[in-house]
């Protein structure tokens, strides 16, 4: 099962492949199958519908047996973690505070 602090190291993880992805003396960085691990465990973690066009994109540009195209992966993934790093800041208040009474998290 994923736990909060599975999602926050795999999200750790991704930043440091794009902060480092284009440096060529850079160590451990996730290769083709860890980045499709990663993006496939922070979808089932933020529960995304795996039918929406950006999720489709990504899961495509992750396919290690296609191969993967950095430049055109990059803008795709940074967004990616983006968006669920700020879905994590949100998963974390309403874990440590609860819903507001209008049910709105924001």
């Amino acid at each position: 099962m994923v736990t909060g602090q599975d999602a926050d190291l795999t999200i750790e993880r991704l930043q440091y492949f794009l902060d480092h992805s284009k440096d060529l003396g850079a160590k451990s960085l996730p290769d083709a199958e860890e980045l499709r691990a990663s993006v496939e465990l922070l979808i089932a973690w933020h529960r995304l519908d795996k039918t929406e066009y950006e999720v489709v994109e990504l899961l495509k540009l992750t396919n290690p047996q296609k191969g993967i195209s950095y430049s055109v992966l990059y803008p795709h993934l940074s967004n990616f973690v983006s968006h669920s790093r700020e879905l994590r800041v949100v998963e974390k208040h309403v874990a440590e505070h609860g819903y507001p009474a209008d049910g709105c998290p924001f």
